[in-house]
């Protein structure tokens, strides 16, 4: 799978798609999956089984580049959802799926971002493609019984390809995933 750092610019349209103050749920391709069973190592080389990192009530894989300047404007809101989720028993997992993006890399980049939730390589992209990410950052969300049940965009910041970002106004969609999942409201892929 070619670099998502670079796919990034060529995949924004669909930005846009969800009408506002709803999460788009157009990912039937995710009826089915599970967590992924499957051992990464983290930003320290640490080898860790993905379903370890599961909190109780879900788990938000959050697939980031270290050069990606979209993907790093997210990082703020990331740690400030990946600390208040985390309270409540859903955990984050950065998951940097970029070819040419070494450990140092992504261990000084967590550093440099104070990013707060464990990140993990993913070499070739294998988990990135078994998900169908298409770029950084995309998020996929699992419930509690490790279902998953979203997978896109964190909000609508960016309108479009190449688009200046805005201040977010009509949708949150990972926060507006993330509430349902707490509330226990089924929340369809």
């Amino acid at each position: 799978m070619t670099s998502l750092a670079m796919i990034t610019s060529l995949t924004w349209m669909f930005m846009t798609a969800a009408t506002p103050g709803t999460a788009d749920r157009s990912t039937p391709d995710l009826a089915g999956i599970q967590v992924p069973s499957v051992t990464m190592s983290n930003s320290l080389g640490k080898a860790v089984s993905l379903p370890s990192l599961a909190g109780k009530r879900g788990m938000v894989l959050v697939f980031l580049s270290t050069e990606c300047p979209l993907s790093n404007g997210y990082l703020p809101t990331i740690n400030r959802l990946t600390k208040e989720m985390g309270e409540k028993g859903i955990e984050f997992v950065g998951v940097n799926p970029n070819d040419g993006q070494g450990l140092k890399e992504i261990e000084l980049h967590r550093i440099r971002y104070s990013i707060v939730m464990n990140v993990l390589r993913d070499p070739g992209a294998r988990l990135a493609s078994s998900l169908g990410i298409t770029h950084c950052p995309e998020v996929v969300v699992f419930n509690g019984e490790g279902k998953g049940i979203y997978r896109g965009r964190i909000d609508d910041r960016y309108p479009r390809r190449g688009g200046a970002p805005k201040q977010v106004f009509h949708q949150h969609d990972l926060e507006q995933v993330l509430k349902e999942v707490l509330a226990g409201d089924v929340v369809e892929a």
